[in-house]
């Protein structure tokens, strides 16, 4: 059963989704069965659904600029392993909103073992991100891909119950683009979206992406030549966890998934494998 739109999330919070245009849409499994959504409206209203993101992610460009080279008010240094060929760096902060949940924000710095557009391919494959949730995700792939260079997606994420936790979902947008040419310069954002083509489920927590993404840039190490990333995350799991427990687990979980991403970058490199 829908939940309620009582249960929304603020729309300060999200970005309107206006339904304007005619999709299908696998939809999660309940009672054994898939169920489907469809909302019809004038085809020729595609191209302002397009635009109105389009606009939207100039902000989010802001935002994740801001965030990751001046805003570091606040944040704490958890964790820093700069002996390992990844440097990983890890800071969090944790605040309260309006409804006094515990909100927790990371900022992550380290190396990838290869040019920035090649790390922005693997980060977009979604196959080769489910493998890395080491069987934490459930679901991840795109709702719908637009945009000149299909660089804009709608995007659902399922994780599954782990411990008393429920399984948690997100819908939202995502969108990748080379931000500066003359420096080779990546952003990839995103942030939850509200709309009507996905609804929430009693059984499943809908989760609040409030800002994610990553700023990636060249860097040559020895004559090598490498990425540097920078990663922002600000996500309403909307679970309460302690802030000691929070630390813990995000610096247990960030290890491995940037030790597996730095392994299977250099695998995949010397396979020469192509992500598109």
């Amino acid at each position: 059963m829908n939940k309620s739109s009582s249960s929304a999330l603020e729309p300060l919070e999200l970005i309107e989704f206006p339904t304007t245009n005619t999709i299908m849409i696998p939809l999660i499994e309940t009672n054994d069965e898939t169920e489907e959504i469809k909302r019809t409206q004038p085809r020729e209203s595609l191209l302002k659904l397009e635009k109105f993101y389009e606009n939207n992610i100039k902000n989010l460009f802001e935002e994740i600029i801001h965030h990751v080279l001046t805003s570091f008010d606040g944040f704490e240094k958890i964790f820093e392993d700069l002996k390992n060929k990844h440097r990983l760096v890890m800071y969090m902060r944790s605040e309260l909103d309006n409804e006094n949940n515990r909100i927790f924000t990371y900022r992550t710095e380290w190396i990838a073992p290869c040019e920035p557009e090649y790390l922005m391919g693997f980060i977009n494959d979604y196959q080769e991100q489910l493998k890395l949730s080491d069987n934490k995700m459930e679901e991840y792939y795109p709702i719908k891909t637009f945009g000149l260079k299909n660089n804009f997606s709608i995007v659902y994420l399922k994780y599954k119950k782990v411990l008393t936790y429920s399984p948690r979902d997100f819908c939202y947008l995502k969108c990748s683009q080379l931000f500066d040419e003359s420096r080779n310069i990546w952003i990839d954002c995103s942030k939850s979206i509200s709309n009507e083509l996905l609804p929430e489920y009693d059984d499943i927590e809908r989760g609040n992406i409030l800002l994610h993404g990553y700023y990636i840039e060249p860097i040559c190490i020895e004559g090598q030549n490498f990425s540097k990333v920078r990663f922002y995350s600000q996500i309403d799991f909307k679970v309460s966890i302690p802030i000691f427990l929070s630390k813990t687990i995000s610096v247990m979980e960030m290890k491995k998934y940037v030790g597996r991403c730095y392994e299977r970058i250099e695998l995949a490199m010397n396979e020469k494998k192509i992500f598109q």
